[in-house]
C-alpha cells in the first residue's frame, strides 16, 4: 500500500476550494448570460455550475478518504478525539475568522436584501457568490483535517 502524504491531501483541499469558486462564480455571470442573444452563455453557465458542484463534492470525498488513510498510518489505532465537525465549529484560526466573517456579513446582507426593494439588484449574486465561497471555506477552514494538514513538520521529517 503507498503511504499518503499531507502534500496529496493539500492538493486535493485546493482543488475542493478551486471548484467551489467555479461554482460560486456561476452566480454573478447568471444576469449577464440571460440577456444575451444566444442560448450558449446559458449552456455555458449552467454547464459550469454543474461541473462547479460535482467536482467540489468529488474532490471533498476523496480529501476526506485521503485524510482517513493517511490519519490511520501516521497514528495507528488511536482514537480520535471527539470534535465537533468543521460547520459547527467557528473562528478557530485566522483564515477562518476571515471566512466566518464573509459568511456572517453577506448572509446577513442578503437576509436583509431579501426583504427590501432593492432585492432584484446584481448585489444579490455577488452575495450569492460570497456565501457559497465563504461557508466552503468556513467548513474546511474550521476542521480538523486543515488543522492537521497545516501543522508544520519537525525538522528532518518528510511530509
Amino acid at each position: 500500500m503507498r503511504k499518503v502524504r499531507k502534500p496529496a491531501i493539500r492538493f486535493l483541499m485546493g482543488l475542493y476550494v478551486f471548484f467551489t469558486f467555479v461554482l460560486g462564480a456561476t452566480f454573478p455571470a447568471m444576469p449577464f448570460s440571460v440577456k444575451a442573444q444566444t442560448n450558449t452563455p446559458v449552456v455555458i453557465v449552467g454547464v459550469a455550475f454543474w461541473v462547479g458542484l460535482l467536482f467540489s463534492l468529488l474532490f471533498l470525498v476523496l480529501t476526506l478518504v485521503k485524510y482517513k488513510k493517511w490519519h490511520n498510518q501516521e497514528h495507528g489505532d488511536e482514537i480520535p478525539k471527539k470534535r465537533l465537525p468543521g460547520v459547527l465549529r467557528f473562528f478557530r484560526n485566522t483564515k477562518a475568522s476571515i471566512a466566518d466573517g464573509v459568511f456572517l456579513a453577506s448572509t446577513i446582507s442578503f437576509i436583509v436584501l431579501m426583504f427590501t426593494k432593492y432585492n432584484n439588484a446584481y448585489v444579490v449574486y455577488i452575495l450569492l457568490f460570497l456565501m457559497i465561497v465563504s461557508f466552503s471555506l468556513h467548513s474546511i477552514l474550521n476542521g480538523s483535517i486543515y488543522n492537521e494538514i497545516k501543522k508544520k513538520n519537525k525538522r528532518g521529517e518528510k511530509t
